[in-house]
């Protein structure tokens, strides 16, 4: 199974970041961004996430979508209401930290892991301690 990453947020620079750092570690997982408005302001685009998730899902099983912040998840849940039928199925909205849970997904999918449980490491990346007593 095929299993492809789209990285959401508000800002053009923090999603390719994001796929900068992410793909450096799994390598031959389709990693996309989507980030900002087309004039360069800080925003999120329904229009163009939909077309990243279609573009995504025409050569992939699955599209894992992560986003930043609650209103980057409402237009990425609208981008899913422009989707065919065919192609949202292959869509899935994660609820996870964006930079942890994209990079948990990205290493699990580029190892051959399997669905249910790249989702729920990706889900609980970001509630692990980073600091150690």
């Amino acid at each position: 199974m095929s299993i492809a990453l789209l990285v959401v947020s508000h800002s053009k620079m923090l999603a390719l970041g994001v796929v900068e750092l992410v793909s450096q570690m799994a390598k031959g997982v389709r990693i996309e961004a989507v980030g900002g408005m087309e004039d360069g302001t800080l925003g999120t685009d329904s229009v163009a996430i939909s077309e990243a998730m279609t573009s995504l899902a025409m050569e992939n099983d699955i599209v894992l979508t992560f986003m930043d912040l609650g209103s980057g998840v409402i237009s990425s849940q609208m981008a899913l209401d422009l989707l065919e039928d065919d192609v949202k199925g292959k869509v899935r909205l994660v609820d996870a930290s964006l930079v942890e849970g994209s990079f948990a997904a990205a290493v699990m999918a580029s190892a051959g892991v399997e669905l249910d449980e790249i989702l729920r490491q990706a889900e609980n990346a970001g509630k692990r301690n980073k600091l150690f007593d």
